[in-house]
């Protein structure tokens, strides 16, 4: 039988190398079973996490704590996994029962000052990460830990700093490479970020997890920005419409059938988002290019062209809370089977909702990473373009100036397109314009709809299973978010709802039973 440091040395060496399929072979249930070492354990936990599987890690590290509860290794892995899972006050305890244990033990205080990121306390994180580098000078991850602060407050030559330490420190810390990568993009600097999320995909290309995906789609992405000028400018005018839009408000409402709403709330049935081109309303996403010059037609022939299927991103139509009984929203979209006003407003925390998606796709031992939610999860206002008067578009309820700086950005992209389009360009390059513009496409609408004060929810589907519905005559293609059930806030049944006192307690205790208490309401607005 091998000697148990021999072997303990043996799993922390590979550990230390990252060979963590190595590891869990190695210490083999047998072989732990064999031993009952709290150490062999721990060292397990630590594969088990880095592997992202949380429940082995789990399962491992309270092996570890039966020998000895006040392990430091198996009581740092603890703290990560309650960090994941933000308790995070059980978090802040085991990291520092840990600490207690050993205390020079540099991972507790990193986990302490991610806990401490987390809940917004920069300070209490900084001294966290700063005692874990005092421990440690070659300890990457709080080089990372201060970067990712940084980044947080947009004071980005201090985040670039940080992450160039903890990659000297550590040329493989991929993390760091694709958090430097966001900070370059940050601040315009797209070559480097360019770099730096091809080094990050070439690290970690074998996973093909959501951060492999998305780094896979920024070089994308980049690489058309740094090969054109004229793309580049038309990019960051996209990017600045999109900002100007962003709606942030805690709350938003969605019109639905009762069907639909039953699927939700008594299957807990994931939220679906179709793809653009699916949108019941076939003039969706064609008022921003009536707009703007038709980048289809040949400037030299004035013939339409062919061009290549142009994927678009997958939208979510709500309005605000304050339009959750409306008889002209009833009329339009809270229909049961095309009949009006029988069908659901659900409205639930936006916030909570982005928060949990994100979790979703992330795996566990990622928490390293930063995810920019405003860019990649979001939801916006619709605005609207007055017929007839090209230049004018509305926000409603926006304020006047938000209204002339989106008009002036209208104006400004209406010329960068006719530049562009004034020059002989192939049609790839035209495809990359136009599935640019998609991007934004649904977030305009004519203003015969401005009543609506349309908010909608965009994301260009990294990271979800594209879900092919061919059962129908027209296919349908959607992705699956998340069961909305912990979020909703408020439920108002339409006016036209039979027996909808029935319908109202059936949502209560199923909810209910899995401890949601949203408010119903019951919509008795004089429809017709």
């Amino acid at each position: 039988m091998q000697a148990l440091e021999d072997l303990l040395k043996e799993a922390q060496e590979l550990n230390k190398a990252k060979k963590y399929s190595e590891v869990i072979e190695l210490l083999s249930d047998e072989v732990s079973e064999t031993y009952q070492s709290a150490d062999l354990y721990a060292e397990k936990a630590q594969a088990f996490y880095r592997l992202g599987k949380t429940d082995l890690c789990n399962e491992v590290t309270e092996k570890a704590m039966l020998i000895d509860e006040n392990h430091a290794k198996a009581n740092n892995y603890k703290g990560n996994l309650y960090a994941d899972s933000k308790e995070y006050d059980k978090a802040i305890e085991a990291y520092n029962k840990a600490i207690r244990t050993d205390p020079e033990y540099a991972f507790p205080y990193n986990g302490l000052g991610n806990v401490y990121y987390f809940q917004f306390e920069y300070d209490k994180a900084i001294n966290a990460y700063n005692k874990a580098i005092e421990i440690g000078p070659e300890f990457p991850n709080a080089y990372n830990g201060f970067g990712t602060i940084y980044l947080t407050l947009k004071e980005y030559d201090k985040a670039i700093i940080a992450y160039n330490k903890a990659i000297e420190i550590d040329p493989e810390f991929d993390s760091s490479y694709y958090n430097r990568g966001l900070t370059y993009e940050s601040q315009s600097d797209y070559s480097k970020a360019l770099a730096d999320f091809e080094k990050y995909y070439e690290l970690t290309k074998g996973t093909d997890d959501y951060f492999t995906q998305m780094a896979k789609s920024k070089i994308a992405e980049l690489k058309k920005i740094v090969g054109s000028l004229d793309y580049k400018r038309i990019s960051e005018l996209v990017v600045k419409i999109k900002k100007l839009l962003l709606f942030q408000a805690d709350c938003v409402t969605h019109y639905t059938g009762l069907l639909a709403t039953k699927a939700l709330i008594f299957e807990q049935s994931k939220f679906r988002l179709s793809e653009g081109a699916f949108l019941n309303d076939t003039s969706e996403g064609r008022e921003l290019f009536k707009f703007l010059p038709d980048l289809r037609k040949s400037t030299s022939t004035n013939e339409t062209i062919a061009l290549p299927f142009i994927q678009k991103p997958f939208i979510g139509s709500f309005v605000s809370e304050i339009k959750h009984d409306d008889l002209t929203l009833w009329r339009m979209y809270g229909k049961e089977n095309k009949d009006e006003a029988r069908g659901c407003a659900i409205t639930f925390n936006r916030g909570k909702l982005l928060e949990n998606l994100k979790e979703s796709l992330i795996k566990d031992g990622k928490t390293e990473i930063t995810v920019k939610m405003d860019e990649e999860f979001s939801f916006y206002r619709v605005a609207y373009r007055k017929e007839g008067e090209e230049e004018l578009f509305i926000i409603p309820g926006a304020s006047a100036e938000d209204q002339k700086t989106l008009n002036d950005y209208m104006l400004d992209l209406a010329n960068k397109i006719k530049k562009f389009h004034s020059k002989r360009r192939k049609a790839s390059d035209i495809q990359n314009v136009l599935e640019l513009l998609s991007s934004i496409a649904y977030l305009f609408k004519s203003a015969e709809y401005q009543y609506e004060h349309e908010l909608r929810l965009v994301v260009e589907g990294i990271g979800f299973k594209k879900i092919v519905n061919s059962e129908s005559t027209q296919p349908r293609v959607y992705i699956e978010l998340v069961p909305i059930c912990p979020f909703i806030n408020k439920i108002t049944l339409g006016p036209k709802v039979e027996r909808a006192d029935e319908w109202a307690a059936a949502f209560y205790y199923s909810l209910d039973q899995l401890d949601y208490h949203p408010e119903i309401l019951i919509s008795h607005l004089p429809f017709k």
